[in-house]
């Protein structure tokens, strides 16, 4: 099928179009359609990117093979085509590692991994993602230069204790999905400050998750507002964030934070944007949680509930949080949200994160199921 590619770069001295630079600007007008939600014109980009990749055997392992294979995983994960944004994002995933790419762009593509897994309900599969994103976002905001180290790293560190959490959660580890939740909340309150959605949101979420496991071990009323969540071992070797440390940034204001543009040059999709976009559109979901996961028998919002669940205060979202760009639904950095579960706490069907298939030398395309 013919597509045609609008924007192409100026031709070199050659008379052909640069091939990089095709390639990127391919890439960089789908995610723009896909923004959009202009899904057919995203696919034909993305696709002819990938058909100029494949004529060029030579770049199949390259960066931008990488960049091309996540981008098609973000586009699979929007239309709900989850086994072939899988397919692609472990693609990705692998051309990452064999490229070395840095901490962070690794760590989106495990949580996008964590985040498809969970929709295909392969929890035990989607926390390990999960784990091995707060490894890498941990070892990079714990060692790195402070002068490289930002708050949407910080921000993609919080997003890794949440899937982490939900995940422990949906494998009703009740009070290890506590414990994550309670961590990410320290680190997205130190790092982020308090009013942070991240924060905020995440300090709900562990009293939610905490009291649901209270309720299903029957701990006596008494006892309820004194129990503090367990310690997981599994995250006892994470640090970042958790304490005073010369690497810990300034806590910004609670002002909403400016809007990340986009590089022109897109040497690749960075993950600070991907965190930047998710916090804005994340929080309907994430303040729902809460909500639901009291039970049916709370009538009264948890942002102001206060003694009737167990003595335990919520401080109220912010209004700028709960408004903020609520119609944006692509979320390049996924996370596992809020649906009704078996186990009584609900998670979106709508967002979960993303992963990506072998590349070099795989004669196949995985297409949409």
């Amino acid at each position: 099928m013919a597509v045609a590619i609008p924007n192409l770069p100026a031709p070199t001295a050659a008379g052909k179009p640069d091939f990089h630079t095709l390639v990127l600007s391919c890439n960089r007008d789908g995610m723009e359609a896909l923004r959009k939600g202009q899904s057919k014109a995203a696919f034909e980009q993305f696709k002819y990117a990938e058909a100029v990749l494949i004529a060029n055997q030579a770049e199949s392992g390259t960066s931008l093979a990488a960049v091309t294979c996540n981008n098609l995983g973000c586009y699979y994960k929007k239309v709900g085509k989850l086994h072939g944004a899988l397919s692609y994002l472990r693609r990705a995933l692998q051309m990452e590692v064999d490229l070395g790419t840095d901490e962070v762009t690794l760590a989106g593509t495990h949580l996008n991994i964590c985040a498809i897994l969970s929709k295909l309900e392969k929890h035990d599969k989607a926390v390990q993602h999960a784990l091995q994103a707060l490894e890498l976002i941990d070892r990079k905001t714990s060692t790195a230069d402070p002068a490289d180290v930002s708050a949407d790293d910080f921000s993609v560190l919080a997003i890794a204790y949440h899937n982490v959490a939900v995940e422990r959660d949906l494998l009703q580890q009740y009070d290890k999905a506590a414990a994550a939740f309670f961590q990410g909340f320290q680190v997205a309150k130190r790092c982020l400050g308090e009013d942070h959605p991240l924060a905020v949101t995440l300090g709900k979420n562990a009293e939610a998750v905490l009291l649901k496991s209270q309720r299903m071990t029957k701990v006596s009323s008494a006892t309820a507002t004194a129990r503090k969540p367990v310690k997981d071992a599994d995250l006892e070797r994470f640090t970042a964030g958790m304490t005073d440390s010369p690497s810990l940034p300034a806590v910004p204001s609670a002002k909403p934070e400016a809007e990340i543009e986009e590089d022109p040059s897109m040497t690749q999709r960075t993950i600070r944007q991907d965190a930047a976009e998710w916090v804005r559109s994340e929080e309907g979901a994430w303040s729902s949680f809460a909500k639901t996961a009291l039970g049916p028998a709370e009538a009264r919002s948890p942002t102001t509930a206060t003694a009737a669940e167990g003595g335990l205060s919520r401080p109220a979202l912010p209004g700028q949080a709960r408004d903020a760009l609520r119609d944006a639904r692509l979320k390049d950095l996924g996370i596992p949200s809020l649906t009704n579960t078996v186990g009584g706490i609900p998670f979106s069907a709508a967002t979960v994160p993303k992963p990506p298939v072998g590349w070099v030398g795989s004669k196949k395309t995985p297409l949409a199921q």
